[in-house]
């Protein structure tokens, strides 16, 4: 993932929001800024919504990307379920899809969250300097 597929005013308004945020929390941290693995507990994942309980686990599932969806996540500031304390979301990437061999979907529609816009904490250079650096 790249910025070409996101609104760069968009992603420069997250990170000033979230940088708000971890400088009050996290002060005197350094951060790398980029695109990492979803963080959720489950990381990487495709929700089928509704027609989950139809589906045998190990069934095979094809599915059409119908749009790129973004929004921002809902802990800013919060160290995300899966990456750790030191990984921070701001936005949400995935992609909206449509199943093909089913019936219309009621209810949520599937997705695959395939990343996060965020920032991760560096480790210090005290640390690092005292270990042999």
């Amino acid at each position: 993932v790249n910025f070409a597929l996101a609104d760069k005013e968009l992603l420069a308004a997250d990170r000033s929001a979230l940088e708000k945020h971890l400088s009050r929390r996290q002060e005197g941290s350094r951060f790398e800024w980029g695109f990492w693995s979803p963080t959720s507990v489950v990381g990487l994942h495709v929700l089928l919504g509704k027609h989950a309980d139809g589906l045998n686990v190990g069934k095979r599932v094809r599915f059409k990307i119908k749009k790129l969806l973004t929004f921002p996540t809902r802990k800013l500031g919060e160290p995300s379920a899966s990456g750790g304390a030191n990984l921070f979301g701001s936005r949400w990437f995935t992609f909206e899809v449509s199943l093909i061999d089913s019936v219309k979907c009621d209810g949520d529609e599937p997705h695959i969250s395939f990343a996060v816009f965020g920032a991760q904490r560096l480790a210090s250079l005290v640390s690092s300097t005292a270990s042999g650096g």
